[in-house]
């Protein structure tokens, strides 16, 4: 997943050569985070909001990672003051912005930490117009530390910044996200990005694969024959959790009626004897955040008045405000595993027992899903199938 944040500036920002790597001046620091609880409730309670908000758009196909929004918008709240921090720190649970940053730093070590065949990679970038900003060393040095982000000083007015952005999140997506802008507007500052990729393969992989009908539409299925899964059924949809190689990430499918409560789902869970039967697919989603975030109650962020994020960095003769959250997301779930990625921009303007015989579920409406992480308790993707679809 990609989550780009576009700050804009209400004055004039004149254009230089291309830039380069602020890091390098940054003073590191080791953040210990071996004692720290990760709380899972208000990433949880982020998640089910922003998901339910962009299902009632009544899009198809929807696949979004709350997580990497969540991210990116934590590193815009090191830049924040007033009003505009206290809504973001609501919005996000964090008490105050230490314990939020600390909470990033404690997930982001956590999720990446993997086994067996799984990669998760999580990775953050700032970009600064480098003539007329003056980028905060605090908000720098916030962000390389707690959120292990490259930074970058570029002349934004340049078509070559919007390649070398596209690139830097091509790499980081391991290709699934290739062209995430198209092109920035004369107004832009500062961008900041966050980027989560997931490829993992299955405990037990699916042994057929055949064609059948998904809600009326000949689509190609997956099966897989009497495996030990965990099973769920509430009040009546039925779900599954499907597990990958490294025990520690899950994949869960949701009939339709069954709650959102991943808490619910874990704890009402049980091992069965399973046939799965559950189509393949493969699809790329994007979309802008900015309406979804505004009704969840950071409306301020993207007021051009009432917007105080100036402890990101100081411009000549302007003030700063947030454009646009825009997010890209790509998925292949197949009978070897799961391949999935985002990107999150942030737009910053100025201005051996008897046998039994095995319960067959088959998923051939549209249903929700979720890539979980079990050791931190938070769904790195989720998403509605709507309509199967295999994209090249």
């Amino acid at each position: 997943m990609l989550l780009i944040i576009m700050l804009l500036a209400t004055g004039c920002v004149s254009a230089m050569a291309s830039g380069s790597s602020l890091t390098q001046n940054v003073k590191s620091t080791k953040i210990n985070t071996d004692d720290v609880v990760t709380e899972s409730d208000p990433i949880l309670k982020f998640t089910a909001e922003m998901f339910n908000l962009a299902l009632a758009d009544g899009e198809e196909n929807v696949f979004l990672s709350p997580l990497s929004a969540y991210l990116a918008l934590a590193m815009l709240t090191n830049g924040a003051k007033g009003d505009t921090l206290d809504a973001l720190l609501n919005v996000l649970g964090g008490e105050d912005l230490e314990s939020l940053n600390i909470l990033c730093r404690a997930l982001i070590n956590s999720i990446t930490d993997t086994e067996n065949n799984t990669i998760i990679n999580i990775a953050d970038s700032v970009w600064f117009e480098k003539n007329g900003f003056t980028v905060n060393d605090e908000f720098l040095n916030n962000a390389v530390n707690y959120f292990d982000s490259d930074a970058f000083a570029v002349d934004f007015s340049k078509t070559s910044t919007v390649k070398e952005i596209n690139n830097w999140i091509s790499d980081k997506t391991e290709g699934l996200i290739k062209e995430m802008l198209t092109k920035l507007d004369p107004a832009t500052v500062a961008i900041l990005v966050n980027t989560i990729y997931f490829n993992a393969k299955w405990q037990d992989e699916f042994t057929r694969t055949y064609k059948d009908k998904f809600n009326g539409t000949e689509t190609d299925f997956m099966a897989l024959y009497s495996v030990q899964m965990k099973y769920f059924n509430i009040d009546g949809a039925e779900g599954v959790i499907i597990p990958y190689d490294d025990g520690r990430n899950v994949f869960i499918a949701m009939k339709d009626g069954a709650e959102l409560d991943v808490k619910k789902i874990l704890s009402s869970a049980d091992d069965k004897l399973i046939t799965l039967n559950i189509p393949k697919f493969k699809l790329d989603y994007s979309k802008s955040l900015k309406d979804i975030l505004s009704l969840m109650g950071i409306e301020i962020i993207f007021d051009e008045i009432l917007c105080d994020v100036e402890n990101i960095g100081t411009l000549d003769g302007g003030k700063l405000f947030v454009n646009d959250v825009v997010q890209n997301t790509a998925i292949e779930f197949n009978e070897a595993g799961t391949e999935a990625a985002a990107a999150t921009v942030v737009e910053v303007f100025g201005t051996s027992a008897p046998i039994v015989q095995p319960y067959v579920i088959t998923f051939d409406k549209p249903f929700n899903y979720m890539i979980f992480n079990l050791d931190t308790e938070i769904p790195l993707f989720i998403g509605r199938l709507d309509k199967p679809v295999f994209g090249e």
